[in-house]
């Protein structure tokens, strides 16, 4: 009886055990559901050493390409794509009809397959721009990516190596129909062309920001560094700023940055350089800064050559309405018989010419050391757009100067 007592006694302990340590694993577990629910409501901020600015074109340009894919299915409301590319904090556009997503900046944390890039960047139309910061999840080993609605601060965080702990790891994002990861290298024409049209926005509509690209020396010498100078040059050559188009080009490389030499299709020049990953500076012409490769181009021409150049030069600087300068050019003894002042001047060239001019074939003659130049020219390339000719006197001078005068009978 003392023996069967023992056991029963024992077993009761063992029951009693197994109920506490049970207790103690049900709560256990809680605790760590629990703390997993509050990790995915308030995700933990961990510090890392390695988030850093993307120092990689392609790899920069790449991202925003992708992002602008996935835009595309926001823009038209493709709920299928976007659920396949973003599962949670859905990016939504303030605006529909906006123009595609364009970084300004990005951070990467460099992971064994995956990297996390929090980005910086506006969508834009026609001077209207919202900002939005987004986190791009890339899986290199399925080839495959996500994007998820992110904030400023998260931005902040990142830039300074403070970032969520769900991104301490790698990723993995399983492939569907519309995460599949695209390449995209750009050709040296495209970056030209991404360059120019972001130019081209902020003259239109951003004027300050235009101001700040361009180059310091360039702004000094054109507009006596002045925003109010720079704007009415943008007011007197709207028109065609905003049908611009590029239509010539060269390039110059050094590394992964370049110099890009551009025509438009009204024959106006720009030189930009790239500094940086998306960002550069622009002149707007090549004779108010007349670099060394320029004036020994124009050493090797001939004298009938060196008079078609300037042409040219005197054309571009009508077109633009920069009658000062092109005042400079004017035979001094012309200068004082005529047009004593550059208001007098201008008043003659706005009476003479059209706002816009293209010239046809010019006739050219020397006479002594002068070269009599025959200039016709219309105001569009239109073959019913009105036309009308003029004589100029041009004589060559040292280096790159010339003078001129008007055939005023």
């Amino acid at each position: 009886m003392e023996k069967t007592t023992k056991i029963i006694v024992a077993i009761m302990i063992v029951v009693i055990l197994i109920i506490i340590i049970s207790v103690i694993l049900l709560n256990l577990n809680k605790t760590i559901i629990d703390q997993e629910q509050k990790e995915e409501d308030n995700p933990e901020t961990v510090a890392f050493t390695d988030i850093e600015e993307i120092n990689n074109k392609n790899l920069f340009f790449e991202i925003e390409y992708n992002i602008n894919q996935y835009y595309q299915y926001v823009q038209s409301g493709n709920s299928i794509a976007i659920n396949a590319i973003s599962r949670e904090n859905i990016v939504t556009l303030k605006h529909q009809d906006c123009y595609n997503f364009k970084a300004s900046s990005m951070y990467v944390l460099d992971k064994v397959s995956n990297i996390t890039v929090y980005v910086e960047g506006i969508t834009r139309k026609e001077g209207l721009e919202d900002l939005y910061y987004l986190v791009v999840n890339i899986d290199y080993l399925n080839n495959t990516f996500a994007v998820t609605n992110s904030s400023k601060e998260e931005f902040e965080n990142a830039k300074n190596n403070i970032t969520a702990s769900k991104y301490k790891e790698d990723i993995v994002i399983e492939q569907n129909l519309y995460n599949r990861i695209q390449e995209k290298n750009m050709t040296d024409f495209e970056m030209l062309k991404y360059y120019f049209e972001d130019y081209k926005y902020k003259a239109l509509y951003k004027q300050q920001e235009a101001f700040a690209l361009i180059d310091s020396e360039y702004k000094q010498k054109k507009f006596g560094n002045s925003f109010e100078k720079y704007k009415e040059y943008i007011s007197d050559n709207i028109n065609r700023l905003r049908d611009a188009n590029i239509v010539k080009h060269r390039i110059n490389k050094n590394g992964q940055y370049g110099t890009y030499i551009a025509y438009d299709n009204y024959n106006n020049y720009y030189k930009i350089i790239e500094t940086g990953i998306n960002e550069y500076t622009i002149m707007l012409d090549n004779y108010t800064i007349e670099d060394n490769e320029l004036i020994e181009q124009y050493n090797k021409l001939s004298a009938k050559e060196k008079v078609h150049t300037n042409i040219d030069k005197i054309i571009k600087l009508i077109n633009e309405k920069n009658y000062s300068e092109l005042y400079k050019y004017l035979n001094s003894s012309f200068k004082n018989t005529y047009f004593k002042t550059e208001q007098e001047f201008e008043r003659y060239i706005q009476r003479k010419f059209f706002d816009n001019n293209i010239v046809g074939a010019i006739e050219l003659e020397e006479e002594g050391d002068v070269y009599v130049v025959k200039i016709p020219y219309k105001e569009s390339l239109s073959t019913s757009a009105e036309q009308d000719e003029i004589t100029i006197n041009m004589r060559i001078k040292e280096g790159t100067q010339f003078e001129i005068s008007f055939n005023m009978q």
